[in-house]
């Protein structure tokens, strides 16, 4: 049986909908205070965790970025920014980057989008998956969401963790608890 994971709630950090330029090239003040404001918000909405999706940042302020936030709240860094001495809970893949990094007292995740993808992450190791997209959202109109039916489907295929993403919210979150989610993930369910 897998080790619980020690979160259950990520509010996930989209920088385009957190702050006002999100490709400035420095972590200034005002990035600093909308990224306050976001993490309020996000804790007022019992997030547990983070994971930042900072790959369209320059590199100097993603690190300044994922040190502030390491500081604030659990963290789940994107795995491209292995190795860091950034303190964080998990790497997290984007659902190309397939290879595990190195073992280290730190988990492994990655982003799924269907059944196929959760049963190649656990094949290759990895310690939980986000599932996604599980409702509709406006951000992947394209995907057709897996449901609640989908989910628990999917879930139960896989003896890894599954973390329901894709329009999850404080009110459906419960029924994606219900499918045999181990957690849930949501940008904007986060952000007000």
């Amino acid at each position: 049986m897998p080790t619980p994971l020690p979160f259950s709630a990520v509010a996930v950090l989209d920088p385009a909908l957190v702050f006002s330029f999100p490709r400035q090239p420095q972590f200034d003040r005002q990035m600093q205070s909308e990224l306050k404001t976001w993490l309020a918000n996000a804790r007022k909405n019992h997030a547990d965790a983070c994971y930042a999706r900072v790959y369209t940042m320059s590199l100097a302020t993603s690190m300044e970025l994922l040190e502030f936030l390491s500081e604030e709240i659990p963290l789940l860094v994107p795995a491209c920014f292995f190795p860091t001495s950034i303190t964080s809970i998990a790497f997290h893949h984007r659902s190309a980057e397939k290879e595990l990094l190195p073992p280290g007292p730190y988990l492994q995740g990655i982003s799924c989008h269907g059944l196929d993808d959760l049963l190649e992450a656990e094949k290759r190791g990895f310690d939980y998956a986000f599932l996604s997209p599980v409702f509709s959202t406006a951000t992947h109109p394209d995907h057709p969401p897996l449901g609640t039916e989908g989910l628990q489907e999917a879930a139960a295929a896989v003896k890894i963790p599954v973390i329901a993403l894709g329009g999850v919210t404080q009110e459906n979150a419960v029924a994606c608890l219900a499918a045999d989610a181990k957690g849930w993930a949501a940008i904007r369910a986060f952000m007000r």
